[in-house]
């Protein structure tokens, strides 16, 4: 007998598919009535025949079973889809007596789970009938019975030796039907349906939603599973797929200790805790509570746009549920952990893998990393499958791109029908977001909250509308004085790291022996830096503001201040941004306080002509939300001609139309907290009304997912879900800087000689990278050069080799220099005006 490898360590395929029985148990007695009986049964099936294509001959020896028989060259071909062939299609009906349609359905269902567990890009041409390899593999098998037989028995005594599998051995056979097709140059359609891909579309179009929600169920189990699996079988741990979440009762007595007996997100929750729900409140208002009160006694994933605020959710979600049930998951999750957690040690990495498969109850998540699988690429079924019996909370939906926000939509309405539930909470929701949702996914499927109606008349802002450029003396006189003179702490929020970065050169300037404290932050300081920053301004803008403070600051800052960081301010100077993001800027000002004296303390700056709206206009906001958001901050009819402009994209005519109508007065006024959530519906109303690039943008994103858009690459999907492409860079004047790291890394490896990439990471990545966008680079001419070449003033080969590996990702940068009090900054005047990161 040639016993069957699965794993190139020697772990056997009766091993491993031992693994995933016993990973589909766990799964079960955790989640077991989530999830129909007749799913785990597909399930079951399609785990004992997802890895039978392993008997191949070139798949044994190319991962190193030596002793296989029998050894005859053979094609080296795709073990999922060679599956097919060893399973008797007669039988797997006897399996499927308790599916709700039409067994030959189901049939088809199970067969295409196996066969694309795995995607390769070949599998294209394998289904057309094209592959030679595949044709000749399957001919081989065909006209050589012996050869034939020999397989099949191997495999029948690969699984013969435990009664497990005692049920499945006469579904082991050699698939006829199916080779003879294949023997004949004809496409696999009439076995399998191609899940991804759309060019596959044509066979995809027709099937009932509900048989399209139990095929991503099974498939994305079978992928999950699969890979956990082999995951625990590496590591040699013994470990389960899934966790108890934490019990409601313990949430509930856990925020009692906080709040008292009486507190709004239990009453809220009291007929809802099964709904779907969107939530519309405050910052400030509890919401993030109300999120963790929601989703106990269930998997969670709590998702926000921004690293920073997951990992503010993280820490207060480990505190509530416990150390042991929480994850972080994004880009930087590594280096969080590495330097936050003391109890991990050693288990980081394990931990970061645990969190990679989905393992654990509560996730706490960037959006990035969930909701591209609405792109539907090769493998989204696994996020599918396991958002089916979980909830999702949404935070912050109005910080994404209007596409994500449409990507984001379509997930949403997917989980609906998957059996899952989301929460939806938000400070500013978009009306045409919320009547899309109704559309979709039915009015009767969701509940509302809308906490403003109790905070409605409460007054914290009182508003200046000004023109002018934040850069100018007197305004930037007029933040000065306000730190100095009246001790206050000012927030200055500008759209682009450029703008960002001349207001505070001025105030550093003009403040010059002045005893006030000065702080800029803004998306491009290496990662290191910003995270210094980040803790100084949280400790110095601490929330709630302490009433014996009387020290003068002053924050300079980009959007990444709006949601991440939990500061309080004083007063807020800000340019021109659309009404929901100025709304935002606004929480951070007298957050946890009252307006005791009836003073400005909003300043919005719009630009002096219609070459000026505002810092980033057209780039990191469309132009068109942002001439609307100051036609309703200052209340100026829409008439026929400015729609004209604004629907033909004509926005220097309608920006110089409004400042005919505004003049030259400076405008003021109290803005309540409904008037706020007034004003974003009507923005929103408008840019529906008049049919803005805004709006269409959304629309037309919607449209292209709902006529079958797959991306084919989940790279591909965070990069249109995202719409950033940033690359990380190094500017040339840090070379010197980091070779000398590298040596004095070299040398203390020649003691120690072990590092991994995660301590490279932290240590030294974080002290010389900053992300740039990568369209511009090439648009300006930037000779983008790979940084892999500055491992060469290494000395050790094998040191160098490893360096070489984690540099290679890398480029070098001529047109930008680093400093440490500015971050990344053009040269020579150099006007660097790319979109600005948001994640």
């Amino acid at each position: 007998m040639g016993k069957i490898w699965a794993k190139s360590d020697g772990i056997s395929l009766s091993e491993h598919t031992k693994e995933l029985l016993k990973q589909m148990d766990s799964l079960f007695n955790v989640m077991g009535n989530r999830i129909e009986p007749y799913i785990w049964k597909l399930l079951k099936l399609s785990i004992f025949a997802h890895d039978l294509g392993k008997v191949s001959p070139s798949f044994q020896i190319g991962i190193g079973n030596w002793q296989y028989e029998p050894k005859k060259p053979f094609p080296d071909i795709p073990h999922s889809i060679f599956s097919l062939l060893w399973i008797n299609e007669e039988k797997i009906c006897s399996f499927l007596k308790n599916v709700p349609d039409d067994e030959d359905k189901y049939k088809r269902l199970v067969l295409s789970a196996v066969a694309f567990h795995h995607w390769r890009d070949s599998f294209d041409s394998i289904v057309l009938g094209k592959d030679r390899n595949f044709i000749e593999a399957v001919k081989k098998v065909l006209e050589d019975e012996e050869f034939r037989n020999e397989l099949l028995r191997n495999l029948k005594e690969e699984f013969d030796q435990s009664n497990e599998y005692k049920e499945f051995l006469e579904l082991l056979g050699f698939n006829e039907d199916l080779a003879y097709n294949v023997g004949e140059y004809k496409d696999l359609f009439a076995f399998i349906t191609p899940p991804y891909g759309n060019i596959h579309l044509p066979q995809r179009l027709g099937l009932e939603e509900s048989f399209k929600k139990d095929w991503a169920i099974v498939a994305g189990l079978l992928i999950r599973i699969d890979h956990f699996a082999s995951f625990v079988q590496k590591e040699k741990i013994n470990v389960d797929i899934e966790k108890q979440p934490p019990c409601y009762s313990k949430i509930e007595k856990e925020l009692e200790k906080k709040f008292g007996n009486s507190f709004w997100q239990r009453d809220d929750l009291k007929e809802r805790k099964d709904k779907n729900i969107i939530l519309v409140a405050p910052t400030g208002s509890g919401k993030t509570e109300f999120a963790f009160l929601w989703g106990a006694g269930e998997k969670l994933f709590f998702t926000l746009p921004l690293r920073s605020a997951v990992n503010s959710i993280y820490k207060r979600a480990k505190e509530l549920f416990g150390e042991d049930k929480v994850v972080l998951l994004h880009s930087d999750a590594d280096v969080y952990l590495y330097e936050d957690s003391t109890s991990y040690e050693g288990e980081r990495l394990r931990v970061l893998d645990m969190a990679r498969h989905l393992a654990f109850p509560v996730l706490v998540s960037t959006g990035d990393q969930i909701f591209p699988s609405a792109l539907k690429y090769p493998g989204y079924e696994k996020f599918y499958a396991t958002l089916s019996y979980s909830r999702l909370v949404i935070d912050e939906v109005q910080a994404y791109d209007t596409r994500a926000v449409a990507i984001i939509v379509k997930l949403i309405e997917d989980i609906v029908k998957l059996g899952g539930k989301f929460l939806l909470m938000t400070a500013t929701l978009p009306s045409f977001v919320r009547e899309e949702l109704g559309e979709r996914i039915g009015e009767e499927n969701f509940e509302e909250i809308d906490k403003y109606e109790e905070y409605k008349n409460m007054q914290k802002h009182i508003i200046q509308l000004v023109k002018g450029d934040l850069e100018k003396d007197e305004f930037i006189k007029e933040i000065i004085n306000k730190a100095n003179n009246e001790g206050k702490r000012v927030l200055v929020i500008l759209n682009t790291v450029e703008k960002a970065q001349k207001v505070y050169e001025k105030i550093m300037e003009k403040a010059e022996g002045k005893n006030i404290k000065i702080c800029l932050l803004h998306s491009r300081f290496t990662l290191k830096d910003r995270k210094l920053r980040e803790r100084k301004i949280l400790r110095e803008f601490k929330n709630p503001k302490s009433e014996n403070e009387r020290e003068g600051k002053i924050l300079v800052a980009t959007q990444v201040v709006e949601a991440s960081l939990d500061i309080d301010a004083d007063i807020l100077y800000t340019e021109l941004a659309p009404i929901d993001v100025l709304v935002q800027r606004m929480g951070r000002v007298l957050r946890r306080r009252k307006l005791e004296r009836d003073e400005t303390n909003v300043i919005i700056v719009y630009g002096e002509d219609e070459e000026r709206i505002s810092s980033g206009a057209g780039r990191v906001y469309s132009e068109d939300l942002l001439i609307l958001s100051l036609v309703l901050l200052c209340k100026i009819k829409i008439d026929d001609k400015l729609k004209k402009y604004i629907t033909n994209k004509q926005y220097k005519k309608a920006y110089s139309e409004i400042l005919k109508s505004i003049g030259n007065g400076t405008l003021s006024f109290k803005l309540s907290e409904g008037d706020k959530i007034d004003l974003v519906e009507e923005l929103y109303r408008n840019l529906k009304d008049i049919s803005s690039e805004y709006i269409r943008k959304f629309y037309e994103t919607l449209k292209i997912l709902d006529a079958g858009f797959q991306s084919n690459y989940k790279e591909e999907a965070l990069k249109i879900f995202r719409e950033i492409y940033d690359v990380p860079v190094i500017p040339e004047n840090r070379i010197s800087d980091l070779e000398n790291e590298l040596k004095r890394l070299e040398g203390k490896l020649a003691k120690n000689g072990y590092i991994d990439y995660t301590f490279f990471k932290k240590n030294i990545l974080a002290k010389f990278i900053v992300h740039l966008d990568y369209r511009y680079l090439l648009k300006k001419g930037e000779d983008l050069i790979n940084a892999s070449y500055i491992a060469s003033c290494l000395e050790d080969r094998n040191i160098r080799k490893k360096i070489v590996n984690w540099l290679e990702d890398i480029y070098i940068v001529r047109s930008y220099a680093y400093d440490k009090q500015l971050g990344l900054k053009g040269i020579s005047g150099e006007n660097y005006e790319a979109k600005d990161n948001i994640i």
